[in-house]
């Protein structure tokens, strides 16, 4: 109910980038265990839509950190792809990256954030102990 409440206190611009944010997690999480990444990118640059006006860089990554604590198994890989597709669509220079680190003596992590302008806006600050492999620009 708390949720339902705060919901209904954002503007109707704000509600709508919330839900476009919901949205594309969603599809997000569907396909990338079906599909290849490039195809997922397609996808998300397809089915986005602009919603009138402008919104500040962290105003989308609030959007996108609250809808990804409303859905189960949103990983940071997830979270970074439709986090990009929604900069990328409000006219933002933003990157995804994903890297990987070694964690004990066998097994490494891997993890994805999105740089916004070279500043780390999904990912945390953690993303410094990582090994940059694939960095993916504004391109489709």
């Amino acid at each position: 109910m708390r949720r339902l409440k705060r919901f209904l206190r954002l503007s109707g611009p704000e509600r709508a980038l919330l839900l476009q944010a919901i949205v594309s997690i969603i599809v997000v999480r569907l396909a990338l265990p079906c599909l290849p990444l490039a195809k997922v990118r397609q996808l998300l640059n397809r089915m986005i839509w602009r919603i009138p006006g402008n919104f500040a860089a962290d105003r989308i990554v609030w959007a996108m950190r609250a809808a990804a604590r409303l859905i189960p198994g949103s990983t940071c890989l997830i979270q970074a792809l439709a986090a990009r597709a929604l900069l990328v669509r409000y006219g933002y220079n933003a990157r995804l990256n994903i890297g990987v680190t070694k964690s004990g003596q066998v097994s490494f992590q891997a993890h994805a954030w999105v740089t916004c302008d070279e500043v780390v806006v999904i990912g945390g600050p953690e993303v410094k102990s990582y090994t940059l492999l694939l960095n993916l620009g504004t391109l489709p």
